[in-house]
């Protein structure tokens, strides 16, 4: 009897009977499919091969392919892998993986499910921070929201009064503190938003525009300035209110848009509301109602105050301390224009974001030799500090932009045109002076005049609170 033949695939284990077989027949495998030619002489052996590697089920469910089909097989030839390939009924069929090419995919698919895996955790980490910090800001019930990190508290309206809450119009505004429409959620009439944000120093009228104007154009096309900014009330306390007209991005209609603005130490506070032009007019006082239930509170521990710096300065003759309360100012060198009789000088940078053109502004303090009336000499001198020219001088004696402030030394304001001159030249100019040892020390600021909206109570705190120390 004829030695039995194995069959020349490597990894399959069939032995044939070649005495049953006609020499030079082609013979197909019946265990894998693999044909041959037995060839006419006596039987040939297959080389020895290493041990059958285990083939995983996903590569033998490849390999159990039709006679018929194509199947690719890896054969050792020379001590190198090598491929055998069956006659291919359809060349156009897929060619079959071996199994490092199979344990290659494996690897990829696996490897590709832990990066979406980690990219999804991270992806939920961040939404669960993110309504975890809403939260954190936020204490709701059915009745009213509290704001621990602004002092602010919000009664919601009723549901008789026809608004619903509506988170969508909020977060399009990116508002911290609550949006509403009126009627359809899918179609409303009205809209309301109400917004806040701490800032790093005191919120003054140049920041409340600033942020209105920037959440204006985030939503709206087509902004313009239907009428001028005047006061109103807002929580209680006097505010601004601005009035626009624009059309939205989204349905292409005119609309009305009324913003009421407060600032409240380092907090601006906004609110938004805003309907079709033919129906704004008869929604005022549903927004007059939604906006009364925003009330200044302290319903936390939270400090909103404006951190306030102290800093010393050498003079000629001394020390002197300022309190720089929003980080505005720098020492500069004088201009080599000006006889400071100089002692001091500081230059204001203006911290509004955005497109805002604010200007800067100057501080300085002078040391003289006191005669006569201090005030008078004071005046004297601050006025000698003006750009020559036919000026009108009017003293500001109403209450600041921004309300009151408490100065430690008590300030003089003047507002300075100039007759037939660039804007820029006219100036706000604020003063005090106060005595030290054998010197009058009078200290003035002054900026554009333009910009007495951002400036006014700025320079007021610098220069009330100079004082002098000890050397």
């Amino acid at each position: 009897m004829a030695a039995p033949l194995k069959c020349p695939n490597p990894v399959c284990p069939f032995l044939f009977d070649p005495a049953q077989v006609p020499p030079g027949a082609v013979i197909a495998c019946p265990r894998c499919g693999l044909r041959f030619n037995l060839g006419p002489t006596s039987p040939v052996y297959a080389a020895p091969a290493a041990p059958p590697e285990p083939v995983s089920e996903f590569s033998a469910d490849l390999f159990a392919s039709s006679a018929d089909g194509s199947v690719e097989v890896a054969e050792e030839v020379g001590g190198k892998r090598a491929a055998a390939k069956t006659s291919p009924a359809n060349a156009d069929e897929t060619i079959p993986r071996s199994k490092r090419q199979s344990g290659t995919l494996k690897s990829i698919i696996v490897a590709v499910g832990i990066v979406f895996g980690i990219a999804a955790v991270g992806f939920g980490v961040v939404i669960l921070s993110r309504i975890n910090k809403d939260r954190q800001t936020r204490e709701e019930t059915d009745t009213e929201i509290k704001y621990p990190d602004l002092n602010l508290q919000f009664k919601k309206p009723g549901a008789e009064l026809g608004w619903t809450k509506h988170d969508a119009t909020r977060n399009d505004f990116k508002a911290a503190l609550f949006g509403y429409v009126k009627g359809d959620e899918n179609a409303p009439g009205a809209w309301i938003v109400g917004d806040a944000k701490r800032l790093d120093h005191a919120a003054g009228p140049a920041d409340l525009r600033e942020r209105a104007t920037e959440l204006l154009n985030s939503r709206f096309d087509n902004v313009t300035e239907a009428d001028d900014a005047r006061d109103d009330q807002l929580c209680g306390r006097a505010a601004t209110r601005f009035l626009f007209r624009a059309s939205d991005k989204k349905t292409g209609e005119n609309i009305v848009v009324e913003i009421h603005a407060l600032a409240n130490k380092a907090i601006g506070i906004w609110v938004f509301s805003w309907a079709l032009e033919r129906d704004f007019a008869g929604l005022a006082g549903d927004f007059q109602n939604i906006r009364s239930g925003l009330q200044i509170a302290k319903v936390s521990d939270i400090n909103i105050e404006v951190p306030v710096s102290t800093k010393t300065y050498r003079s000629k003759s001394g020390l002197f301390t300022v309190k720089d309360q929003d980080g505005l100012w720098a020492k500069k060198e004088p201009p080599t224009s000006i006889d400071t009789d100089g002692t001091l000088w500081l230059h204001g940078t203006p911290k509004v974001g955005g497109k805002s053109k604010t200007s800067t502004a100057e501080f300085v303090v002078v040391e003289i030799d006191p005669s006569g009336d201090p005030k008078e000499q004071s005046a004297e001198l601050v006025k000698k500090s003006l750009p020559a020219g036919e000026s009108v001088i009017e003293e500001l004696t109403g209450e600041p932009t921004g309300g009151e402030l408490n100065a430690a030394t008590p300030v003089t304001r003047l507002k300075v045109r100039y007759k037939n001159a660039i804007g820029s030249v006219n100036k706000l100019l604020v003063y005090a002076s106060l005595e030290s040892g054998k010197k009058l020390v009078v200290a003035y600021a002054y900026c554009e005049l333009k910009d007495l909206p951002y400036w006014e109570q700025r320079l007021m705190q610098i220069v009330g609170s100079l004082t002098p120390r000890a050397k």
